[in-house]
């Protein structure tokens, strides 16, 4: 495969600031358009009290992950010609450590970044059928990723931005 054919991962940036991972996404969709309802991640610590001495060590210092309900990313991608989920995560891509992008905060650092925007997508070219290519060079294709679900689309934009929760 040449350079010029490789998937090239960047970072969607334009929907807001991104400073952690997400729980889950809430897809909905409706004719051509998509809206999907990304839950910011949250770390708690797990209580241990009443528990005995042994489980007392072991749950010492651990964390449970739990959706954030303060705030959430809404998206919504127009003109959607394709939209797969997956409910196991991102193990199904195959990339090299350095050619994921990451979040670049202290505690999720190292984590791949949640949004991606995929030049030279091998999805997007499997998807497309011969006679519709020129339809096809007037779309993008996003990687969402959370802990428990996984969203790639195929659409002609998307607008994002934080809301305020529950």
């Amino acid at each position: 495969m040449s350079d010029a054919e490789k998937e090239i991962y960047i970072k969607e940036e334009s929907f807001g600031v991104i400073e952690c991972r997400f729980f889950d996404f809430k897809i909905e969709s409706e004719f051509e358009d998509a809206r999907i309802i990304a839950s910011p991640l949250k770390l708690v610590a797990v209580s241990s009290e009443g528990a005995e001495n042994t489980v007392r060590n072991i749950l010492q210092g651990t964390r449970e992950a739990i959706r954030d309900l303060s705030s959430y990313m809404e998206i919504i991608f127009t003109d959607v010609y394709a939209l797969n989920t997956s409910e196991e995560g991102w193990e199904d891509w195959q990339w090299g450590a350095s050619e994921r992008p990451t979040l670049d905060t202290e505690f999720f650092s190292g984590a791949i970044y949640p949004i991606l925007k995929i030049e030279n997508s091998a999805w997007r070219d499997r998807i497309f059928p011969e006679w519709n290519r020129d339809w096809m060079d007037q779309t993008m294709h996003w990687r969402l990723f959370s802990l428990t679900n996984s969203v790639d689309v195929l659409a002609r934009s998307a607008k994002g931005e934080w809301r305020k929760g529950n």
